[in-house]
Protein backbone atom coordinates (compact mmCIF):
# COMPACT_ATOMS: atom_id res chain seq x y z
CA UNK A 1 0.00 0.00 0.00
CA UNK A 2 2.82 2.42 0.87
CA UNK A 3 4.56 1.68 -2.45
CA UNK A 4 1.38 2.57 -4.37
CA UNK A 5 0.95 5.80 -2.43
CA UNK A 6 4.54 6.90 -3.02
CA UNK A 7 4.30 5.93 -6.70
CA UNK A 8 1.22 8.15 -7.09
CA UNK A 9 2.98 11.05 -5.36
CA UNK A 10 6.10 10.55 -7.52
CA UNK A 11 4.00 10.47 -10.70
CA UNK A 12 2.10 13.61 -9.75
CA UNK A 13 5.33 15.49 -8.98
CA UNK A 14 7.43 14.39 -11.94
CA UNK A 15 4.79 14.05 -14.63
CA UNK A 16 2.51 16.97 -13.83
CA UNK A 17 3.29 20.58 -14.43
CA UNK A 18 1.30 22.77 -12.01
CA UNK A 19 2.42 25.93 -13.81
CA UNK A 20 0.85 24.88 -17.11
CA UNK A 21 -2.36 26.91 -17.28
CA UNK A 22 -3.44 26.20 -20.84
CA UNK A 23 -2.15 24.25 -23.78
CA UNK A 24 -1.08 26.94 -26.22
CA UNK A 25 0.19 26.28 -29.73
CA UNK A 26 3.85 26.51 -28.71
CA UNK A 27 3.42 24.06 -25.82
CA UNK A 28 1.34 21.79 -28.05
CA UNK A 29 4.38 21.18 -30.25
CA UNK A 30 6.63 19.88 -27.46
CA UNK A 31 7.26 16.26 -26.46
CA UNK A 32 8.35 15.85 -22.83
CA UNK A 33 10.64 12.88 -22.22
CA UNK A 34 11.15 12.20 -18.52
CA UNK A 35 12.77 9.23 -16.75
CA UNK A 36 9.42 7.57 -16.06
CA UNK A 37 7.02 8.99 -18.64
CA UNK A 38 6.58 10.67 -22.01
CA UNK A 39 4.26 13.65 -22.50
CA UNK A 40 2.68 13.99 -25.92
CA UNK A 41 1.01 16.96 -27.60
CA UNK A 42 -2.64 16.65 -28.54
CA UNK A 43 -3.36 14.87 -31.85
CA UNK A 44 0.08 13.22 -32.07
CA UNK A 45 0.67 9.47 -31.81
CA UNK A 46 2.89 7.68 -29.33
CA UNK A 47 3.79 4.09 -30.19
CA UNK A 48 4.21 1.45 -27.53
CA UNK A 49 5.81 -1.95 -27.89
CA UNK A 50 6.28 -4.82 -25.52
CA UNK A 51 8.13 -7.82 -26.92
CA UNK A 52 6.38 -8.40 -30.26
CA UNK A 53 3.16 -6.51 -29.48
CA UNK A 54 2.37 -2.93 -30.49
CA UNK A 55 -0.22 -0.30 -29.77
CA UNK A 56 -0.65 3.40 -30.49
CA UNK A 57 -2.20 6.18 -28.41
CA UNK A 58 -3.37 9.62 -29.54
CA UNK A 59 -4.77 12.23 -27.17
CA UNK A 60 -7.60 14.19 -28.78
CA UNK A 61 -8.61 16.65 -26.02
CA UNK A 62 -6.94 18.22 -22.98
CA UNK A 63 -8.91 20.46 -20.63
CA UNK A 64 -9.13 21.39 -16.97
CA UNK A 65 -11.53 23.02 -14.55
CA UNK A 66 -10.98 26.68 -13.76
CA UNK A 67 -10.20 26.40 -10.09
CA UNK A 68 -8.17 28.98 -8.21
CA UNK A 69 -5.55 26.52 -6.96
CA UNK A 70 -3.87 23.49 -8.49
CA UNK A 71 -4.86 21.17 -5.63
CA UNK A 72 -8.55 21.85 -6.36
CA UNK A 73 -8.35 21.49 -10.14
CA UNK A 74 -9.86 18.60 -12.08
CA UNK A 75 -8.07 17.55 -15.27
CA UNK A 76 -9.61 15.84 -18.31
CA UNK A 77 -8.32 14.16 -21.45
CA UNK A 78 -9.75 12.05 -24.22
CA UNK A 79 -7.75 9.59 -26.25
CA UNK A 80 -7.91 7.02 -29.00
CA UNK A 81 -6.00 3.76 -28.72
CA UNK A 82 -5.14 1.35 -31.49
CA UNK A 83 -4.15 -2.23 -30.78
CA UNK A 84 -2.05 -3.55 -33.66
CA UNK A 85 -2.70 -7.24 -34.36
CA UNK A 86 -0.15 -7.99 -37.07
CA UNK A 87 3.07 -6.03 -36.68
CA UNK A 88 4.48 -7.54 -39.89
CA UNK A 89 1.98 -5.73 -42.08
CA UNK A 90 1.35 -2.06 -42.60
CA UNK A 91 -1.38 -0.68 -40.36
CA UNK A 92 -4.83 -0.97 -41.91
CA UNK A 93 -8.47 -1.23 -40.82
CA UNK A 94 -8.18 -5.02 -40.87
CA UNK A 95 -5.34 -5.34 -38.37
CA UNK A 96 -6.15 -2.77 -35.66
CA UNK A 97 -8.75 -2.42 -32.95
CA UNK A 98 -9.64 1.19 -32.17
CA UNK A 99 -11.04 2.43 -28.86
CA UNK A 100 -11.99 5.89 -27.61
CA UNK A 101 -11.97 6.71 -23.95
CA UNK A 102 -12.00 9.55 -21.41
CA UNK A 103 -9.67 10.23 -18.49
CA UNK A 104 -10.29 12.35 -15.42
CA UNK A 105 -7.92 13.27 -12.62
CA UNK A 106 -9.71 14.65 -9.57
CA UNK A 107 -7.89 16.42 -6.74
CA UNK A 108 -6.52 13.92 -4.22
CA UNK A 109 -8.88 13.17 -1.35
CA UNK A 110 -7.54 12.56 2.12
CA UNK A 111 -4.52 13.64 4.08
CA UNK A 112 -0.91 12.48 3.86
CA UNK A 113 -0.58 8.72 3.45
CA UNK A 114 -4.34 8.43 3.33
CA UNK A 115 -4.71 10.57 0.18
CA UNK A 116 -6.19 8.73 -2.82
CA UNK A 117 -7.04 9.40 -6.45
CA UNK A 118 -10.65 8.63 -7.37
CA UNK A 119 -10.52 9.56 -11.03
CA UNK A 120 -10.02 7.40 -14.10
CA UNK A 121 -6.29 7.66 -14.78
CA UNK A 122 -5.70 4.36 -16.61
CA UNK A 123 -5.07 4.36 -20.34
CA UNK A 124 -6.11 1.11 -21.97
CA UNK A 125 -4.52 0.10 -25.24
CA UNK A 126 -5.39 -3.48 -26.11
CA UNK A 127 -3.66 -5.73 -23.58
CA UNK A 128 -1.71 -2.80 -22.14
CA UNK A 129 -2.68 -0.49 -19.28
CA UNK A 130 -0.73 2.66 -18.43
CA UNK A 131 -1.15 5.42 -15.88
CA UNK A 132 -1.87 8.92 -17.18
CA UNK A 133 -1.13 12.39 -15.90
CA UNK A 134 -2.34 15.67 -17.36
CA UNK A 135 -2.02 16.87 -20.00
CA UNK A 136 -0.69 14.00 -22.15
CA UNK A 137 1.76 12.00 -20.05
CA UNK A 138 1.89 8.23 -20.53
CA UNK A 139 3.76 6.62 -17.64
CA UNK A 140 6.07 3.64 -18.00
CA UNK A 141 4.82 0.67 -15.96
CA UNK A 142 8.39 -0.27 -15.01
CA UNK A 143 9.61 -0.05 -11.46
CA UNK A 144 13.16 0.35 -10.22
CA UNK A 145 14.74 -2.91 -9.25
CA UNK A 146 13.48 -4.81 -12.30
CA UNK A 147 17.02 -5.97 -13.06
CA UNK A 148 15.86 -8.79 -15.31
CA UNK A 149 14.01 -6.36 -17.63
CA UNK A 150 11.32 -9.01 -18.02
CA UNK A 151 8.49 -6.53 -18.52
CA UNK A 152 10.17 -3.89 -20.63
CA UNK A 153 7.86 -1.48 -22.43
CA UNK A 154 9.22 0.93 -24.99
CA UNK A 155 7.61 4.21 -26.09
CA UNK A 156 8.31 6.06 -29.34
CA UNK A 157 6.87 9.57 -29.70
CA UNK A 158 5.96 10.38 -33.29
CA UNK A 159 4.83 13.41 -35.27
CA UNK A 160 2.12 11.38 -37.00
CA UNK A 161 -1.48 12.39 -36.39
CA UNK A 162 -3.11 9.59 -38.41
CA UNK A 163 -2.63 5.97 -37.39
CA UNK A 164 -2.67 4.91 -41.05
CA UNK A 165 0.47 6.99 -41.66
CA UNK A 166 2.35 5.10 -38.93
CA UNK A 167 5.30 3.02 -40.10
CA UNK A 168 6.36 0.59 -37.37
CA UNK A 169 9.60 -0.05 -39.26
CA UNK A 170 10.64 3.59 -39.72
CA UNK A 171 14.35 3.76 -38.84
CA UNK A 172 13.89 7.31 -37.50
CA UNK A 173 11.75 6.14 -34.58
CA UNK A 174 13.53 6.51 -31.27
CA UNK A 175 12.35 4.05 -28.63
CA UNK A 176 12.59 4.97 -24.94
CA UNK A 177 12.45 2.72 -21.88
CA UNK A 178 12.04 3.59 -18.24
CA UNK A 179 15.39 5.07 -17.22
CA UNK A 180 15.79 6.63 -13.77
CA UNK A 181 19.08 8.24 -14.88
CA UNK A 182 17.71 10.00 -17.98
CA UNK A 183 17.48 13.78 -17.69
CA UNK A 184 14.21 15.48 -18.66
CA UNK A 185 14.14 16.39 -22.34
CA UNK A 186 11.86 18.75 -24.26
CA UNK A 187 11.86 18.07 -28.00
CA UNK A 188 9.89 19.83 -30.72
CA UNK A 189 7.44 17.46 -32.37
CA UNK A 190 8.89 18.62 -35.70
CA UNK A 191 12.35 17.31 -34.72
CA UNK A 192 11.16 13.90 -33.58
CA UNK A 193 11.92 12.03 -36.82
CA UNK A 194 15.24 13.70 -37.61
Amino acid sequence: MNKIFFLLIFISIVCSNPNLKTINSQENSIVHIAPNCIGMPVEKIILIRHKDRYCAIKFTIFKKSNESSYDKTTFYAEYESYQVFDKDKSISESNIKKKRNKLIQYPLRGIGRLAFQFGEIKINCGDFDFSWSWPGFVIFPEVEGNVKNEYVYEFAPTKWDDVFKVDLFDKRLKWYRYDSKRKDLRVSIYDIHK
